[in-house]
């Protein structure tokens, strides 16, 4: 992001309830909202850090920049170091032109990390912008089974379905080039797994073993 305005932007359309015009015009109730919503507060918090990276560092645009800092990002999330890929995608982002595909893998691939660090309601609404934005299509598949993921992790039976039936939905749509039959099947026993799990962790930790887990580490 340039500016303040249109990190504010993403946010509001990352939470399409939210409206500044539906709050009463005062600045220390508009900071509470902000401070009590952990998933907001994360957001502007992670843009504080890049904001200052900015000032120290001034750039300008550049999808070249966007990708050495993705890899940077991978090579963390690999390392099980979420925190620095998150600062790493935090970058990717800044440099990324909003409308570019390298702007969707950014966040496409923070979400991976929110996942593993437990933010699921996070991840959930990077995977929602990234969808929104030019995350490629041959792709959209990877981001709906996280979505599920993360819907069943929150224990949002619902959702969780509904990210499952689009996540056949892209499926059913990739070609045999794309997606081979193995891999098809690959994923429908991770929805297998995940429909048949009733079982919800309430400590939050992550089972490493997991098919679902070792899949989306797999497909960052």
């Amino acid at each position: 992001m340039d500016s303040w305005q249109e990190i504010l932007r993403m946010v509001v359309r990352q939470n399409r309830t939210f409206s500044l015009y539906d709050r009463e015009r005062n600045e220390f109730k508009i900071m509470d909202y902000f401070v009590n919503n952990s998933v907001l507060k994360d957001q502007l918090v992670s843009w504080l850090l890049s904001f200052k990276h900015m000032q120290l560092f001034p750039f300008k645009k550049s999808n070249d920049k966007s990708q050495e800092y993705r890899r940077k990002g991978n090579s963390d999330f690999q390392a099980k170091n979420y925190q620095c890929c998150l600062e790493a995608y935090g970058l990717s982002l800044q440099y990324a032109s909003w409308d570019s595909e390298d702007f969707a893998l950014a966040l496409a691939n923070r979400s991976a990390a929110l996942f593993y660090m437990g933010k699921y309601k996070a991840c959930i609404q990077d995977i929602e912008l990234a969808l929104e934005c030019n995350y490629p299509a041959a792709m959209m598949y990877k981001l709906y089974l996280r979505a599920a993921q993360c819907y069943s992790k929150l224990q949002k039976k619902i959702e969780m379905n509904e990210a499952v039936v689009k996540l056949r939905e892209c499926i059913s749509k990739q070609s045999s080039d794309s997606l081979t039959s193995s891999k098809i099947a690959d994923i429908e026993k991770q929805i297998e797994f995940l429909t048949a799990s009733t079982v919800i962790d309430m400590t939050g930790k992550k089972d490493a073993t997991s098919p679902v887990n070792a899949f989306l580490k797999d497909n960052t």
